[in-house]
């Protein structure tokens, strides 16, 4: 019944309007205060999940390498610390699945990490055998000045991802944390004013939470720019849940930012994604900010973005 409540008067407050590519009349809706103009996918961030990893083994230097090279607008990279405390590109806590070797990454050594392919050859067999699991300084000097976004399992990390960007003269101001509470976020911004951050997988607390327009605006003052959301999660929410959120981000400038995506036809439909509205007669608008794929050329196509060599 709470919940039915805090619906009922968060959409007392937000008039939600959905549009596809181009506008259109709706009632109770004053058009005078938007421009209908075919969405821009062209400003959509186009955000390379491991690197090229459809087609080259993840978080490598190699698929890294190739995603910058296509044109993508910033790489997502998971981030581990070793036994030595040097932080490497890898997603998972062993690197059972992605290598040629076995055990936790805490207890294995950079230099012990560095023994064992990491071409993936379950996958792409022999044909990236020499690749290595990449320090993270190596990753940002492939990167260079460009932005990317840091998926830290741990806030201890931290520290050690910090150190990395200076040991490769890499900018925090290009360096996004993707971290999934606010509470962290806070404290950590307190001390790094020119990272930016991310909160991934919001909904449930968004959900579970009475005062929903609080909450975004909290996340906000907390330090947040950018939602992480499911592509199915999203698009599987009420229109009316959905259209809510979107315009509580719009109004916080909260960017929306979609992962889980491969297909040409979820592309095609979360970058058509636009929602009018109003909270409290004032009139906003959301748009995609982003989306997170493994196929960042496809992506790159579906955007009209994509820069051939």
């Amino acid at each position: 019944m709470m919940r039915t409540f805090n619906i009922i008067l968060i959409s007392a407050l937000i008039l939600v309007t959905i549009s596809g590519a181009y506008g259109a009349k709706y009632k109770n809706f004053d058009p005078s205060l938007f421009k209908f103009d075919t969405i821009d996918r062209k400003n959509i961030k186009i955000i390379a999940e491991g690197g090229n990893a459809l087609y080259a083994p993840e978080n490598t230097v190699t698929s890294f390498k190739q995603a910058v090279d296509m044109g993508t607008d910033l790489m997502l990279i998971d981030v581990r610390i070793t036994a030595d405390k040097q932080a490497v590109a890898i997603k998972d806590f062993t690197i059972d699945r992605t290598t040629s070797g076995y055990g936790e990454v805490s207890q294995l050594t950079l230099d012990e990490l560095k023994s064992y392919s990491a071409g993936y050859e379950s996958v792409f067999e022999d044909t990236y055998e020499y690749e290595t699991v990449p320090s993270l300084v190596e990753v940002f000097t492939v990167l260079k000045n460009k932005p990317c976004i840091i998926n830290v399992f741990n806030v201890f990390d931290i520290p050690f991802i910090r150190n990395s960007a200076n040991k490769a003269n890499y900018s925090e101001s290009n360096m996004i944390l993707l971290l999934d509470n606010v509470t962290d976020i806070t404290v950590i911004k307190n001390n790094a004013k020119k990272i930016k951050f991310f909160l991934s997988d919001p909904l449930s607390e968004y959900f579970n939470t009475e005062e929903k327009l609080k909450w975004v605006e909290n996340a906000k003052k907390g330090g947040v720019d950018g939602f992480l959301i499911s592509y199915d999660e999203f698009f599987d929410l009420p229109k009316q849940e959905q259209g809510s959120l979107a315009i509580l981000m719009a109004k916080n400038n909260i960017g929306l930012y979609l992962y889980g995506l491969r297909s040409n036809v979820d592309m095609d439909k979360a970058m058509s994604f636009q929602i009018k509205g109003k909270v409290k007669n004032k009139a906003y608008t959301c748009k995609l900010a982003g989306i997170i794929t493994d196929d960042p050329a496809k992506a790159l196509m579906v955007a009209g973005k994509l820069k051939i060599k």
